[in-house]
């Protein structure tokens, strides 16, 4: 086979516009031309492909190039003979007439029609023109029979198989015409000279010749253009298969195929081995070993699915569980569909793809929905609960004010007053633990230890619950085995409102009996001291059902929310436990009642801290005293006048920062209290601003910040912008007494002096 140079056997890969024109299909001077600057195979190629995409396409295009030759065959033959011979208009007539028939052969490619049924009837019309011309030729063998060997190869190469018969026959007559007409027997003698004979026979040798190479060559390029194009179209279907099996493995599908249902015999593809992991024979298994593959939630209904489609005849669709060779049970999805073959048994085919990622994806969506569904329920519980919380405390205030306002007698009006105080402390408790779930949340809560005496601080926690107790006609008593008396490192505001939580729930939940209080301390071998303290009451006790949730936040026991209480008291009271090492859990109850256990782990101390030793101390005396009280709101300014009045304070107001420091210009104070945020200029700014003043009388005068942002953070700031003392909002009597005796304690001498 000849060899195809790279421009012409890489053309039909090539975009139309890289081709030859359309326009030279069909155009005999392109062809010619071709012929002539050896571009013939391009020239054929293009024209294959502007042609048909028919398998048969370069053969036709052959075919009519084989029609093209014959016509400059037959025009080249008449000009011979009108030269040689000009008086044989028969034969000059037949040469005319199958030049034309030739050429109209050849534009059926433009015509784009299949050029082989002119042919078929141009060979046979070739032969038939041989006899006459055989005939006024005798006694020589004409030279027109010379070109018999190339018909007969156009007819075998490019003639349809239902023309050969009558081209045989047709070939047979002409050839035997030919004969006798050589050997005299038939015909007229020849008018041919030797000379003239001599060079006809040449010429047509010659033209004879080419013909059976140009008819040879037009074979083997046809040939070459249908390899090429089959080189085309394997490569194609090799990438095409590569990609499939690229698209195939990233979509993470595979294929099986199993030929035969009722044998054991399965076919995988490359991408199932990679997505299961387990070959074609390794994987026949499954077929007899279905618990061995399939997860067992998943086989019955895999079996179901198969039967339901073998006996329908439906497709298979099915999620399912598959244990893969590495990875374990992933989730698959497999598509099949039963089919019959010719032999009329069944097969089954499909595919299998691992869709772990959606199914992990879908739960993670289940799980966040159903989050944000609880989430919603806690929302809608917490406003209720705060709703009921905030509402109960408010009406008693509410109400008591009102029954005030029309007059009362002493008892009466002393009674609502400890109604308004007694709502008001629980309003302040539900807004403290809000805060502290807050700041637990945002990690921002802190743990201050000091030394304490934690035997005598529980002490005192009791005795504030005591007229609680007495009043319900409870026994509340206290059980101390210590084998350490000395003071601790604790928070000791935080072991209160812990200690406080649990006998606060005791007494509410406890209708008669007994509040027992058992503290117990033991030196462990790091030499750390050990707390245990207990809270045990005779009350109803936490049902079975809700010990596991007692401690979440809004948890409340069943029964219990006309009681009161948010249901954040166990939830911070046992986050604060753990925050400072320790622990506090529900212990199992042996009879009625509940009992709550605080365990802790602390540091030893040397002695308590002045800071300590002042909690519970009495204010000294302060008749004369002159304070400064700041605050841009008028109601708190008038209540901070009465109390600090009561204490013996000589009291003078400013409403804004601007206004302390006029006052501050012209009287000297023994400690000044300072709300924080306020219009203009801030507590901070005004603070400064007196500190500042370098003759200002209150230059040196201690200064405690009155504000409701007790955050870590805040109190630092306070501690920076020079504050020596800080005291909350709502005001606490005594925790504000106890800060202006730890002031007035640390800064009297500047204060005297």
């Amino acid at each position: 086979m000849p060899n195809i140079d790279v421009q012409t056997a890489s053309l039909a890969r090539r975009p139309p516009g890289l081709l030859l024109p359309a326009a030279t299909l069909g155009d005999a001077s392109a062809v010619l031309g071709a012929v002539f600057s050896g571009k013939l195979r391009r020239q054929l190629y293009s024209d294959v492909f502007h042609f048909s995409d028919a398998s048969d396409a370069p053969r036709q295009v052959a075919t009519g190039y084989i029609c093209l030759a014959g016509a400059l065959g037959w025009t080249l033959g008449g000009l011979n003979v009108l030269w040689l011979n000009p008086t044989a208009y028969g034969v000059i007539a037949l040469a005319v007439v199958n030049a034309v028939a030739c050429f109209v052969g050849f534009l059926q490619l433009r015509w784009k029609r299949d050029p082989r049924p002119i042919l078929d009837w141009l060979v046979i019309s070739s032969l038939v023109s041989i006899m006459p011309v055989a005939f006024v030729n005798g006694g020589i063998v004409a030279p027109a029979a010379f070109s018999i060997p190339v018909l007969v190869g156009i007819s075998a190469a490019y003639q349809r198989p239902r023309m050969w018969a009558l081209t045989f026959a047709v070939g047979a007559a002409t050839i035997a015409t030919c004969m006798l007409a050589a050997m005299g027997v038939i015909g007229d003698p020849t008018t041919y000279t030797h000379e003239s004979y001599v060079i006809r026979v040449f010429v047509v040798l010659i033209a004879t010749t080419m013909g059976l190479g140009a008819v040879a060559w037009l074979s083997g390029a046809s040939r070459d253009y249908l390899l090429d194009q089959t080189t085309i179209a394997n490569a194609a279907i090799v990438d095409s298969a590569a990609r499939a099996r690229v698209a195939l493995e990233a979509a993470r599908v595979g294929l099986w195929d199993v030929p035969n249902a009722e044998q054991t015999h399965v076919e995988v593809s490359e991408s199932f081995q990679a997505v299961t992991g387990y070959s074609g024979p390794e994987f026949s298994a499954v077929l007899t070993e279905v618990e061995r593959f399939i997860h067992a939630d998943d086989v019955q209904s895999l079996r179901d699915a198969f039967a339901a489609g073998r006996a329908r005849g439906t497709r298979i669709r099915l999620d399912f569980r598959l244990l893969t060779k590495s990875r374990g049970y992933r989730w698959f999805s497999t598509r099949a569909r039963y089919s019959e073959n010719p032999d009329g048994t069944m097969r089954i085919s499909g595919s299998l793809q691992d869709i772990n990622f959606i199914k992990v994806a879908e739960e993670a969506l289940r799980t966040g929905r159903d989050q944000a569904r609880a989430a919603n329920k806690a929302k809608s519980d917490f406003i209720a609960v705060m709703g009921h919380e905030v509402r109960t405390p408010l009406n008693a205030i509410l109400g008591s004010v009102e029954l005030l306002k029309r007059g009362l007698d002493e008892r009466e009006s002393h009674e609502m007053l400890s109604l308004i105080d007694e709502a008001g402390r629980g309003l302040l408790a539900i807004v403290n633990d809000l805060l502290d779930v807050s700041r637990i949340d945002a990690g921002k809560l802190e743990i201050t230890t000091t030394p304490t005496d934690l035997i005598a601080l529980v002490r005192r926690t009791l005795d504030f619950w005591g007229p609680q107790a007495s009043d319900k006609g409870i026994a509340l008593s206290i059980e101390v085995r210590s084998a350490h008396v000395a003071p601790v490192m604790v928070d000791a505001g935080r072991v209160r409102q812990i200690v406080g939580n649990l006998l606060s729930n005791a007494i509410k939940f406890t209708d008669e009996g007994s509040v027992r209080l058992m503290v117990s301390t033991e030196n462990r071998a790091d030499g750390r001291i050990g707390v245990t303290l207990s809270v045990i009451d005779t009350g109803a006790g936490v049902p079975e059902a809700a010990a596991a949730g007692i401690f979440t936040a809004f948890e409340q026991a069943p029964g219990s929310a006309s009681l009161g209480g948010a249901g954040l008291g166990l939830f911070i009271s046992r986050r604060l436990a753990r925050m400072m090492g320790g622990d506090l859990t529900l212990e199992p109850s042996t009879g009625a009642g509940a009992h709550f256990r605080l365990v802790l782990t602390l540091d030893r101390a040397d002695a308590p801290s002045s800071e300590a030793r002042l909690i519970d101390s009495t204010p000294a005396e302060w008749d004369g005293l002159h304070v400064l009280c700041v605050d841009d709101n008028d109601k708190n300014r008038r209540i901070a006048e009465l109390l600090l009045g009561q204490l013996g304070f000589a009291v003078t107001l400013a409403a804004s920062g601007a206004e302390a420091l006029d006052v501050c210009a012209i009287q000297r104070f023994d400690f000044i209290l300072m709300d924080i945020v306020m219009p203009g200029l801030d507590g901070p700014q005004t603070l400064q601003a007196i500190r500042s003043d370098a003759d200002g009388l209150n230059r040196a005068t201690p200064c405690i910040a009155l504000t409701a942002k007790l955050a870590r953070e805040d109190l630092e700031a306070y501690r920076g912008a020079g504050f020596e003392g800080v005291s909350g909002k709502p005001v606490d009597v005594g925790a504000l007494t106890r800060e202006i005796a730890r002031v007035l304690a640390v800064r009297r001498p500047a204060v005297r002096g």
